[in-house]
């Protein structure tokens, strides 16, 4: 949290040292902060010479026919801008708590590299990683985990 707050950069987490990721996860919501999550870490991805998985989790509750054909939608803009990368890139869209969703596909999918959109600033412009971003950084203690930040304001 206090390198979240000292800038508005891009956080890189490594706990030890290890070979270059080939597989990344990049988790996002659809909307535009995870529009910039995937155009960073798509850069980073290319100069890694590494794939990329999008993922997608529906939310639990509200219509949930509108937000899947909304994700869907994210989620095809998404590999369209890993591709015009050159990343190789697939998508995955998955429905239930976040942290537990994200978890199984970590799991089931052999990857090393793990990316999250940083949490919105509250009011007073503090980043708090109590929540899901939080309880995701934990599942990948032994690969990098990087944090991007985006420039977008979600409503």
């Amino acid at each position: 949290e206090a390198l979240l707050q000292t800038g508005e950069h891009h956080v890189l987490l490594i706990s030890k040292p290890q070979p270059t990721p080939t597989r990344a996860l990049i988790c996002v919501s659809a909307g535009a902060p995870g529009k910039d999550d995937v155009l960073f870490a798509g850069r980073l991805v290319r100069h890694l010479g590494a794939q990329a998985t999008v993922l997608t989790v529906l939310p639990e509750t509200g219509d949930q026919a509108l937000w899947q054909e909304r994700a869907e939608r994210f989620l095809a803009g998404s590999i369209n801008t890993l591709e015009l990368l050159g990343v190789p890139a697939q998508s995955r869209l998955r429905a239930g708590p976040v942290a537990a969703q994200v978890q199984e596909e970590w799991n089931s999918g052999a990857y090393d590299l793990l990316v999250l959109g940083s949490p919105l600033p509250d009011r007073e412009g503090h980043i708090a990683l109590d929540g899901v971003v939080g309880q995701l950084i934990k599942i990948a203690q032994d690969c990098p985990v990087l944090i991007v930040r985006s420039n977008a304001k979600e409503l």
